[in-house]
């Protein structure tokens, strides 16, 4: 592990950052700002949080009952396990991944980050969490890590 130092931070390179200096995350900005123009900005903070935050919930909910039926209904993933459709679960899965990521993108902005922000904060958090890569050992060594973006 290379270490530098930024001002008073030693910053390390892990494999995590690595791959993330590769990915151009930016457009993930383009995609928020998208989501925007769908946003009912008819409430107070109070109501829209409510509303961001209820969303988020009820969508990760239809993608776990997906994955519930897949699993223990025997419903499957692929096209095989989905008689009469084509594209199977994973694309029902697709769906509702599009749809959480709508609500994600609403309750950063109502908090005043863009997505690349919180794109950029999640790899900082797992980069020091996991700084040679997930691992069964690290994660049980694991503590809640608090970043600075």
């Amino acid at each position: 592990m290379n270490e530098a130092r930024n001002g008073n931070q030693v910053v390390k390179e892990t494999k995590v950052l690595q791959i993330a200096s590769i990915l151009s995350i930016g457009e993930l900005n383009d995609y928020q700002e998208a989501t925007l123009c769908t946003w009912n900005t008819n409430n107070d903070f109070g109501g829209r949080v409510l509303n961001a935050a209820l969303g988020l919930t009820g969508e990760a909910g239809g993608f776990a009952d997906i994955v519930k039926k897949a699993i223990f209904h025997g419903h499957g993933f692929d096209p095989a396990h989905c008689p009469g459709e084509e594209e199977g679960n994973t694309h029902k899965i697709a769906l509702e991944l599009g749809d959480i990521l709508y609500y994600i993108s609403i309750m950063s902005h109502e908090m005043g980050y863009t997505l690349e922000d919180i794109a950029q904060m999640n790899i900082s958090k797992l980069a020091t969490r996991y700084p040679e890569g997930f691992s069964r050992e690290a994660s049980q060594k694991s503590v809640d890590v608090k970043c600075k973006s």
